[in-house]
């Protein structure tokens, strides 16, 4: 049975418990309790446990009893203990009720994938997530085809909400902060979207945004042209859609992809006559907090997209990843696929050969099997 012992040097005003370990080998450690009714009551406790451990019946729920025993033996408090799911999950409330709409979006959508990612483990203990756990969830997001920045966006994300758990006192360490990120690149430079993060922006939006997202990634529009592209511009029987874009004015005709042919089909046949391809976006302004271009970046933070803020020329900062990123992603697409600059002029409507190289990204990897058209992003 455990028993309580002074030290010998009799330095320490605490008492010592001597019980029996896991290992069958007898230890004296301190209580750090000079009260010696308290001191044995956490002796008892330890004495159990070992017991416990030592016939192999010893669980994480028990131990948590354990020290939540000994707490409010000494203290008169429990241990504070919650699930990751349920913590979470009301740590996000808490987040929609104070922020906008955009940080709540993005921080919802990000929670919700690694709860997914947890499996059953969401439902144990919060003390339960490692940064092991973190780094799955990261790797995870890799293999869905998110770039780095994304990946990294996310797991900050999450690092906000187990920064506030540390705070409230019901973890010891955020996991996140036991991971080392790359550092940011000197140089900052736009970048095109990957075909797995296309495809999350289409199964991120709703409505008349899928038809401007299709837009813009088959045929090069920009944000404003495809918001306000007109049904009688598309030829069924060319297979082409026929537009004007604002920043030129000269009419583009570009024939359709077969999956945007297909979208564009359905919305012709629907019982609902409209002037416009996206009538609920039409006439909209680019910038402005209600502007179409907060429209897409919220898309983009729903996907868990991040668009790469970075120190543009003086104190200026610019997004790496933006709605007009879909005409960088689409022309290197092409050049990928050996069409011609001269044919990616007519169908990006740039004037010049030099203009039409800035939008052409040739990355080493996506240079392997090249495909000769541009992919399905419609479907997940």
């Amino acid at each position: 049975m455990a028993s309580l012992h002074r030290h010998a040097s009799g330095r320490s005003p605490f008492w010592f418990a001597s019980y029996q370990k896991p290992d069958g080998k007898f230890t004296l450690r301190s209580t750090k309790q000079t009260d010696r009714h308290k001191a044995m009551k956490i002796a008892l406790e330890w004495e159990a446990a070992s017991r416990k451990a030592r016939a192999g019946e010893l669980t994480e729920t028990q131990c948590r009893k354990v020290l939540s025993d000994i707490l409010e033996s000494t203290t008169g408090e429990t241990v504070k203990s919650t699930t990751t799911r349920k913590y979470l999950l009301g740590w996000l409330g808490d987040v929609e009720s104070s922020n906008s709409d955009g940080t709540a979006v993005r921080y919802r959508g990000t929670v919700e994938r690694f709860l997914v990612h947890l499996g059953t483990k969401a439902d144990r203990s919060l003390n339960a997530v490692s940064a092991q756990d973190i780094k799955s969830f990261m790797t995870a997001r890799r293999k869905e085809g998110l770039a780095d920045a994304s990946v990294i966006l996310d797991a900050k994300s999450i690092g906000v909400a187990f920064n506030e758990a540390k705070r409230q006192g019901l973890i010891l360490q955020n996991p996140v902060s036991l991971i080392k990120f790359p550092r940011k690149p000197k140089s900052a430079k736009r970048r095109t979207f990957t075909d797995a993060e296309v495809r999350m922006l289409f199964d991120a939006a709703e409505g008349d945004w899928k038809t401007v997202l299709a837009l813009g990634f088959y045929t090069t529009m920009r944000l404003s042209d495809a918001a306000n592209a007109e049904v009688e511009h598309v030829n069924t029987v060319d297979r082409t859609i026929t537009y004007w874009p604002k920043k030129t004015g000269d009419p583009l005709v570009v024939p359709l992809h077969d999956a945007l042919e297909a979208h564009l089909l359905k919305l012709l046949k629907s019982d609902r006559p409209q002037k416009y391809l996206c009538p609920s976006l039409a006439g909209k302004r680019t910038g402005g907090a209600h502007g179409l271009s907060e429209g897409f970046k919220k898309i983009m933070r729903h996907a868990g997209i991040s668009d790469q803020m970075a120190e543009g020329s003086g104190k200026r900062k610019f997004a790496k990843l933006s709605f007009h990123s879909l005409r960088h992603t689409a022309n290197s697409g092409l050049a990928r696929n050996d069409v011609a600059q001269e044919v990616r002029m007519q169908v990006t409507g740039h004037k010049s050969a030099s203009m039409n190289a800035r939008y052409t990204h040739r990355e080493l990897e996506e240079l392997r099997g090249a495909v000769n058209k541009l992919p399905n992003v419609t479907k997940s």
